[in-house]
Parts: C-alpha cells; sequence; structure tokens
C-alpha cells in the first residue's frame, strides 16, 4: 500500500524504453536518483498503453521485460534500498 505521505509520485515514466520516458536504465536510475534527492520514497512505475502502436499482450511482455531490467540494476546497488517500487 502507498502511504499518503507527500513521498509518493504516481505517475512516472521511470521504466527504460517503453514509452517517452526512460530511454534505457542508466536514465532510469537517474531518474529515480532525482526523485529520491526531492524525498520521493514511493514511485508508482505508470507507461503509457496506446492500443493503436502496440497489442496489449506485447505491451504487457515489453513492461515486464522492463522492470526486470531495473529490477536487476536496483538490486545490483543500495542506493535505493529504502525506495519502494510499484
Amino acid at each position: 500500500m502507498i502511504s499518503n505521505s507527500i513521498g509518493a509520485d504516481i505517475h512516472t515514466h521511470i521504466l527504460p524504453g517503453i514509452d517517452d520516458g526512460a530511454e534505457n536504465t542508466d536514465i532510469s536510475l537517474r531518474l529515480i536518483a532525482s526523485e529520491k534527492e526531492m524525498g520521493v520514497t514511493d514511485l508508482v512505475l505508470t507507461p503509457h498503453f496506446n492500443m493503436s502502436d502496440i497489442t496489449l499482450e506485447d505491451f504487457l511482455s515489453r513492461r515486464a521485460e522492463a522492470f526486470a531490467q531495473l529490477s536487476e540494476r536496483l538490486k545490483a546497488t543500495d542506493a535505493f534500498s529504502d525506495m519502494r517500487f510499484h
């Protein structure tokens, strides 16, 4: 559950390579670091889905792949261990 604190950002485009946000995991990590500096503790990863561009199945697959890539990078550092990703 997301807390009601001002430490939550409920609309982000941080997943790498999935929409108009982060192009890769390096950029994702820089965006997360910026969010952390602003006091954000909870990030909701909300990529756009446009059915005229991609099928739902392909989108869900791409989203899962992007989340797995980001998760691997996050596991490699403890810099964001106090943050929660939804």
